[in-house]
């Protein structure tokens, strides 16, 4: 009877006994380990009318990472990234997380908010308060670039916007950050300055991107070089003023403009200094073609054109200053420019246009004569059909200084300086 009775108490004691001692192990395993971090570069941002994408740093020693929405548990992850999906369109949702450990979890973070794009009109695609942005351009929706201050360039691959220069301002730990993401390893372009800025992007294909600005290489002036596989170069050494803008008909001609009426041109072979028709700043170039070139210096209501082989000027008939180009031929130009002026050339006169605004205009693209944007300040986008310029609405007050586009359903829009709760950032709006 008495061994029936240890026997039994050893059946039932010993599973307890082992219990006991597993959590008695864990317990002095984690007497002295501190919690997880909470996880850093917590970030939303909307990337259609009902999804937001969630981003974070890894923790070290965590197993996981649980995400709430609204104070409410959503998702248990592994990885660093989070699409939370069948949201509503036009609508703010807000997130917090924490990492989790096998000896306990981290507090919750701080919230972060994001909302979801209206299903027509413009929204923001990307944001940042570390840099001004300042020019785009791309080859396709998988490919696109933009390029502002601190010598940053960023790449858009189809989902997320990535840099891939930096020209010094996190040098030093080869570490940039936007909104709070960090991103690791992007390309330094050596002996750039933190204050230096590209200013204009243009290439002819994927493998021959051209970036201009106050790019300082033994404190000279320079034109980046870059190709697909991400071979960097500085050309066009010895300027003497900053470059500001850069456009090309086509890999063999293109055209390279900026400070003290510099104008450089490519003939696929070598770069080759201009006999310019200003000593003032010029600031923009466009064209349609080898024999159809035009560039703005500052210099009110003044155009210059290049017909292949000589410069000559072109009276517009404003007092205003102009900004921007664009048309589908020589007899059907747009400009635009201060105090809301738009101007429209039928190949014998330019005659003004009536805007609807006031606010000055940066900027102007097209995919056809009847399907054009102007942006400008105050958050002005303007749309002309071929008969009309309407207002739309860009969803900011900010500065809109440049409009590209791909074609007619992917047309982007920088916001140089917009204010987000009180704070000024820089954006890219999509229509």
């Amino acid at each position: 009877m008495k061994r029936l009775f240890i026997k039994r108490f050893f059946i039932f004691a010993l599973p307890i006994f082992l219990i006991i001692c597993l959590f008695s192990c864990q317990g002095d395993k984690c007497k002295n380990k501190p919690l997880p971090e909470i996880p850093k570069g917590f970030t939303a941002l909307a990337v259609s009318e009902n999804e937001i994408q969630l981003n974070w740093d890894e923790v070290k020693g965590v197993t996981s990472y649980e995400i709430c929405r609204g104070g409410q548990y959503l998702a248990t992850v592994e990885d660093l990234i989070f699409v939370d999906i069948n949201l509503s369109p036009k609508t703010e949702y807000s997130y917090q997380i924490k990492a989790k450990g096998s000896c306990g979890d981290s507090d919750l973070s701080k919230s972060v908010v994001a909302r979801t794009f209206s299903v027509d009109g413009w929204h923001t695609i990307f944001e940042t308060d570390f840099s001004a942005l300042l020019d785009i351009w791309g080859t396709d929706s998988d490919n696109i670039y933009t390029v502002g201050d601190c010598s940053l360039m960023l790449q858009y691959n189809g989902k997320t916007w990535n840099p891939i220069i930096n020209g010094g301002c996190y040098a030093e730990s080869l570490q940039l950050k936007f909104n709070d993401i960090l991103f690791v390893n992007p390309m330094i372009i050596p002996d750039t300055k933190p204050n230096d800025l590209l200013s204009g992007i243009w290439g002819c294909n994927q493998d021959n991107i051209y970036i201009v600005g106050s790019i300082r290489f033994d404190e000279i002036y320079n034109i980046i070089f870059i190709n697909n596989n991400g071979v960097h170069e500085f050309i066009l050494s010895g300027l003497d003023s900053y470059l500001s803008d850069i456009w090309g008909s086509d890999c063999n001609n293109i055209f390279a403009v900026g400070g003290n009426g510099l104008i450089y041109h490519y003939d696929g072979n070598y770069w080759n200094k201009e006999e310019s028709p200003t000593d003032e700043l010029i600031y923009f170039v466009w064209g349609i073609g080898n024999e159809d070139v035009y560039i703005i210096d500052n210099v009110p209501g003044r155009i210059f054109h290049h017909d292949g082989s000589n410069w000559s000027s072109i009276d517009t008939g404003t007092i205003n200053k102009l900004y921007g180009i664009w048309g589908t031929k020589n007899d059907d130009l747009f400009a635009v420019g201060e105090k809301g002026t738009i101007l429209h050339f039928d190949g014998a006169s330019w005659a003004a246009q009536e805007s609807g605004v006031d606010a000055d205009l940066w900027s102007i693209w097209g995919f056809n004569s009847n399907d054009i944007y102007a942006v400008g300040s105050e958050g002005i986008i303007i749309h002309y059909n071929g008969n009309n310029w309407t207002a739309q609405d860009s969803g900011t007050d900010g500065l809109l200084t440049k409009v590209w586009g791909l074609d007619n359903k992917n047309v982007y829009v920088i916001a140089g300086v917009v204010k987000i709760n009180g704070k000024n950032y820089s954006a890219i709006l999509h229509n």
